[in-house]
């Protein structure tokens, strides 16, 4: 998450935030907002945590989804910042 955020303050001079809510965030309140977002949802799941990690399933497939978005959407702000074109538009959603 931290990443996802640190490569968008760096991309967002070479594109636009493509998901609604922190489009409407860092609109409406700034980069540092969606910060401390990020920041309640790392809380958030240290407070879940016990109750997810009582099936062994539950918790490795948190644990894969939580890393995979997060690899993906540092990649794809990466994308923007160094060829000027997202992963999301390269395969198409956008």
């Amino acid at each position: 998450m931290i990443g996802d955020w640190a490569s968008t303050v760096y991309a967002l001079p070479f594109g636009t935030e493509y998901n609604s809510v922190p489009a409407m965030i860092l609109e409406n309140y700034g980069i540092y907002h969606l910060l401390l977002i990020k920041v309640g949802f790392i809380f958030l799941l240290f407070y879940l945590a016990p109750v997810i990690k009582v099936s062994k399933y539950r918790w490795a497939i948190t644990k894969h989804i939580i890393e995979s978005v997060g690899i993906l959407v540092t990649i794809n702000n990466l994308m923007v910042i160094f060829i000027g074109n997202s992963l999301i538009q390269a395969i198409g959603l956008i």
